[in-house]
C-alpha cells in the first residue's frame, strides 16, 4: 500500500493567498474607517447635545445670560477670562483645574473624539455670541435660536471664541467626513460643509441679528 505523500503550499498557491488577503484589506479598511468615523461623529453630536442641555441650565440659573463673560483681560481672551468652558463645567459634569483648563477624565463632553492632539477643548463660540461694549447678550435677545450657531468644532487655537468676520477656514475644523459639527441656541444639532459655512457666516453667527 503506498503511503500518501504529502507536500507544502506552491510559491505560486502560496501568491495567490497574499493576494487573496490583500484584495479583502483592501475592501474592508475603508469600510471599517467610515464605521469609526460614523462612530466619532454621532459621540461628537451627542457631546455638543449635552453642551446644549448644560447651556440652557445656565441660562436658566443666571438670568437668561450666556456662559460667554468679557473680563476685560485674562488668559487666553478678554472675552474668555473664565471661559465659556469653566462656566458650563459644573452644569457637565466637569472639575474645573485652572482658569484655562479642567480636571483630565471630567473633560469627556468638552472632547470631540475625531480630534488629534492632547488639547482637551475641541468646541468653541462665535464671539457674536457677545454684545460689544460692556453688556452681555442675553438668550432671550437671540432671534430665531435654531438658526443660530452657539458652539462648533474649531481649531485648538479658537476653543475660547472665533471670529466669524473671518474665512471659516481659519477657525472651523472639519473633522467628520469634511464636515463640521454645530450646536445651535435652541439645543439642537447640525452639520454643515466649510461652504456651507461661509455662505452663512453672517446669519449663523450672530445671535442677535435678524
Amino acid at each position: 500500500m503506498k503511503k500518501r505523500s504529502s507536500r507544502g503550499f506552491t510559491l505560486i498557491e502560496m501568491l495567490v493567498v497574499i493576494a487573496i488577503i490583500a484584495l479583502l484589506v483592501a475592501i474592508i479598511t475603508p469600510a471599517v474607517n467610515r464605521a469609526l468615523d460614523n462612530s466619532r461623529r454621532i459621540a461628537c453630536v451627542s457631546n455638543l447635545r449635552s453642551l446644549g442641555q448644560a447651556t440652557l441650565a445656565y441660562v436658566v440659573d443666571h438670568n437668561q445670560q450666556l456662559p460667554f463673560i468679557n473680563s476685560g483681560s485674562g488668559p487666553g481672551s478678554g472675552y474668555a477670562n473664565p471661559p465659556w468652558f469653566n462656566l458650563l463645567a459644573p452644569y457637565a459634569g466637569a472639575v474645573v483645574k485652572s482658569n484655562i483648563s479642567l480636571e483630565s477624565g471630567t473633560d469627556r463632553v468638552f472632547r470631540c473624539p475625531a480630534q488629534r492632539g492632547n488639547f482637551a477643548i475641541s468646541y468653541g463660540p462665535s464671539i457674536g455670541a457677545f454684545v460689544e461694549g460692556n453688556s452681555h447678550l442675553l438668550y432671550d435677545q437671540i432671534v430665531s435660536p435654531s438658526q443660530k450657531a452657539w458652539l462648533l468644532d474649531v481649531h485648538t487655537g479658537h476653543v475660547y471664541f472665533f471670529n466669524p468676520g473671518i474665512s471659516s477656514e481659519v477657525w472651523a475644523a472639519p473633522r467628520h467626513q469634511d464636515r463640521v459639527n454645530i450646536l445651535y441656541f435652541d439645543g439642537h444639532v447640525g452639520t454643515a460643509r466649510p461652504q456651507d459655512l461661509e455662505e452663512n457666516r453672517p446669519l449663523i453667527f450672530q445671535p442677535s441679528r435678524r
